[in-house]
């Protein structure tokens, strides 16, 4: 039986640091590449107390892609306050 790959992304809905929104990642550790492949290092972060990626949030959509096309079945919570939810 397959594991179910999962990758879950908790989108800002407030700048953390007041004006840059970042959205955390929550992935399997074979998704790493993917995540660094679409986000530059500039815009990502690891967070070892949450174990997920900081990203800026101009990324969600791109790397939902980029999960869904490499077999992962991506989930998102909450909305951008000013693009509206990831579609």
């Amino acid at each position: 039986m397959s594991r179910r790959r999962i990758v879950r992304i908790e989108r800002a809905i407030a700048g953390v640091d007041g004006y840059r929104k970042r959205a955390k990642v929550f992935s399997p550790y074979d998704a790493l590449g993917a995540i660094c492949a679409t986000v530059p290092e500039y815009d990502r972060r690891w967070d070892p107390e949450r174990k997920a990626w900081e990203v800026h949030d101009e990324h969600v959509q791109p790397l939902k892609d980029v999960f869904e096309a490499e077999g992962y079945e991506v989930r998102v919570t909450g909305s951008n306050l000013y693009r509206g939810s990831v579609k």
